[in-house]
């Protein structure tokens, strides 16, 4: 009888333990929300927009700007220690430019020599669409 109980806990200890949530990897893609969002321009010039976005990682939430031009395609990162990368086209990697403060790392992405403004966008309707959760793969 007591070989019997034992069997039926551990047949149900295994099933509970497959049916348990695996811990994420190293390269598991990890949810990523967009937080806020700026208007970049220089001398009333519209340059495109910069998005604060928040990577969900086990170790805690890493905060990287996406910058972007007027059409909206990725000119580059620039995380929290004013590391700057620039996207290459047709490359995997990013080029990484140097640590700058934020208005010296958004001209560079931009290329343009005066500095860049920022103006909070509004949270509108059309904006509420547009920001969302994203799968980050690391």
């Amino acid at each position: 009888m007591l070989a019997v109980r034992f069997a039926v806990l551990v047949v149900v200890a295994l099933a509970a333990s497959a049916c348990s949530t695996p811990k994420p990897g190293p390269l598991d893609p990890r949810p990523v929300h967009e937080r806020e969002s700026w208007a970049a321009e220089a001398n009333g010039t519209p340059l495109g927009r910069v998005v604060l976005l928040e990577i969900d990682d086990p170790a805690g939430p890493v905060r990287l700007y996406r910058v972007e031009n007027a059409s909206g395609q990725w000119l580059g990162w620039v995380d929290v220690a004013g590391r700057v990368w620039q996207r290459v086209p047709f490359q995997a990697d990013e080029q990484f430019l140097g640590v700058y403060p934020m208005e010296k790392g958004l001209a560079l992405l931009y290329e343009v020599e005066v500095p860049v403004r920022l103006a909070p966008q509004p949270d509108g309707p059309a904006e509420a669409s547009h920001r969302r959760s994203r799968q980050f793969r690391p």
